[in-house]
């Protein structure tokens, strides 16, 4: 499973090799699309929704509810990141 921005060339790129390599079909969501039962108990899922901004230091109360719900379930989680995290938004 791949949690993502949008469309963009790094998750479009991680879609496509995903899709070659994976045993089962790739689902892609976006944040906002991530609701109670949408991410399986023991996905892997790759997170690139903070590849183009931080969203941990920023969320909304909203935004963190959906995150809890991916950490929550998925058994193994790639984190993407833009940047270093210890320096300020």
């Amino acid at each position: 499973m791949i949690v993502d921005p949008g469309a963009n060339e790094l998750s479009d790129a991680v879609t496509r090799k995903l899709s070659k390599i994976a045993s089962r079909p790739v689902v892609r969501l976006s944040l906002n699309e991530v609701m109670e039962g949408s991410i399986a108990p023991g996905a892997t899922v790759f997170c690139l929704f903070e590849s183009h901004r931080s969203v941990l230091s920023t969320s909304t109360d909203d935004e963190m509810l959906r995150i809890k719900m991916t950490t929550n379930n998925a058994c193994n989680i790639i984190w993407v990141t833009n940047g270093n995290p210890l320096e300020s938004p």
